[in-house]
């Protein structure tokens, strides 16, 4: 197993170069958000308990944030996440929490065929985007003992999975 530390030193740069850069976004997209997130920030954001993060063995992560027209009629967000972890067992148990998690509240289970990198987990939900009905489609994978993830979200009927799952394996080809 790789120490975090060590890990954390050495994957920095390696999980950044991982999000998609602004170059492969849709056309419209415009990156609002690269930042990287340590383990006690990932836990902040309250989806996932420090005490699961620790047994994954998260090490850092990073997201890139773009959005399109959040001020007209055709809204949307796309987040191009990538995270580290110590083995390629955390980095699985991670990609499993995701797979459970897409089967809460109003999210649904989605199929990815032809999969994704070393497994995949996908879903989708309906929630509200600058006052539209928007659709969300979730996307992650593991590479190794890399995850990456992508989320995108528009307005219902405008977005579609295959958008997402096209860029989720853009974005894996990078890891």
């Amino acid at each position: 197993m790789v120490a975090p530390a060590t890990a954390v030193a050495g994957d920095r740069g390696r999980v950044r170069s991982m999000v998609l850069p602004p170059g492969q976004v849709p056309p419209g997209f415009s990156r609002q958000v690269l930042r990287s997130y340590t383990p006690r920030e990932l836990a902040a954001q309250g989806t996932w308990t420090p005490k699961q993060i620790r047994y994954w063995g998260y090490t850092i992560g990073w997201e890139a944030q773009y959005d399109r027209g959040l001020d007209g009629n055709d809204p949307a967000q796309l987040s191009s996440d990538a995270g580290g972890y110590a083995t390629n067992a955390g980095a699985r148990r991670a990609l499993s929490a995701n797979r459970s998690h897409c089967r809460l509240g109003a999210w649904h289970p989605l199929v990815v065929r032809g999969g994704i990198a070393d497994g995949v987990a996908a879903c989708t939900e309906v929630t509200s985007l600058e006052g539209y009905d928007a659709r969300v489609f979730f996307v992650a994978w593991r590479s190794g003992r890399f995850k990456g993830a992508i989320t995108l979200t528009g307005p219902v009927g405008r977005v579609r999975a295959a958008d997402a799952i096209k860029l989720a394996r853009r974005q894996a080809a990078r890891m």
